[in-house]
């Protein structure tokens, strides 16, 4: 085994490397992550849940995914569709 020695300014900036992927991957993990109070459409979260338009409105009639009428448009939060995917759809 070779031990290899570093400065330790070239661990550190190392160190905040890993800790900036970590944060990137854990966005990638949970895509509704920092937009907790936004809202979105039906097309949106067809995207986001990666399911059909008529699985979006099943979920819809079935109680599972809350989400307010605007001119004949559905609109969820973030933070419902956050919930929805936290209880195993």
């Amino acid at each position: 085994m070779e031990v290899i020695t570093i400065e330790k300014e070239a661990f550190q900036r190392l160190l905040k490397k890993l800790d900036s992927i970590e944060e990137g991957l854990e966005e990638l993990r949970n895509p509704v992550s920092r937009m907790q109070a936004e809202w979105v459409d039906t097309y949106d979260v067809m995207k986001i849940l990666k399911v059909s338009r008529r699985t979006v409105t099943q979920y819809v009639s079935e109680g599972k995914l809350k989400c307010s009428r605007v001119k004949n448009k559905n609109y969820f939060k973030l933070d419902e569709i956050s919930r929805f995917l936290e209880a195993g759809s």
